[in-house]
C-alpha cells in the first residue's frame, strides 16, 4: 500500500510492512466513508440553500493527498453562515445525527462538528465520523 522505492521497500521487514499496509487499509477505508458522509450533508445542505464550506482534515484529503489513506481523519469540520446554525441542525438531525454537549458523549465513532462564527456544535451518528459544524 505505501508506495516507496523498491530499495528502502526491501529493507523493511515483512512483518512491518504488512502492519502498515493493514494501518493504511483501514484508514483509507474510514476516509471514504467520511468522504460519502461530506457529500450527503454538503447535499442536503445545498438542497435547502444553506452555504457551506469544508475546513481542515477533509478539505486536505480531497485535493492534497493522491490516496485515500495518507491522512488521517478524526472528523468532518464545516463552516455554515451564522444565520443558519438552525436550519444546518435540523438538516443534520434529518440525516440521523444527534447533538453530542460534551467530548465522548454520544456514539464516540460518528462524531461530526458544525461551527459558526465563535459558536461551535458536534453531531453523531452511529456508523460515522464526528462533524463539526462552525
Amino acid at each position: 500500500m505505501l508506495n516507496l522505492p523498491a530499495p528502502v521497500a526491501a529493507k523493511i521487514p515483512p512483518t512491518v510492512r504488512a502492519r502498515f499496509d493493514a494501518a493504511y487499509l483501514r484508514q483509507a477505508a474510514r476516509n471514504t466513508q467520511a468522504l460519502r458522509q461530506m457529500v450527503e450533508i454538503v447535499t442536503a445542505f445545498r438542497a435547502v440553500r444553506i452555504p457551506s464550506l469544508l475546513l481542515k482534515g477533509i478539505s486536505l484529503l480531497r485535493h492534497l493527498y493522491s490516496e485515500p489513506g495518507y491522512r488521517a481523519l478524526s472528523d468532518i469540520d464545516i463552516l455554515v453562515p451564522a444565520g443558519t446554525l438552525d436550519a444546518a441542525e435540523h438538516v443534520l438531525q434529518q440525516l440521523g445525527y444527534t447533538p453530542m454537549f460534551h467530548e465522548g458523549e454520544g456514539p464516540a465513532e460518528a462524531r461530526v462538528s458544525v461551527e459558526m462564527q465563535g459558536h461551535s456544535a458536534a453531531f453523531g451518528r452511529p456508523g460515522g465520523l464526528r462533524l463539526n459544524s462552525m
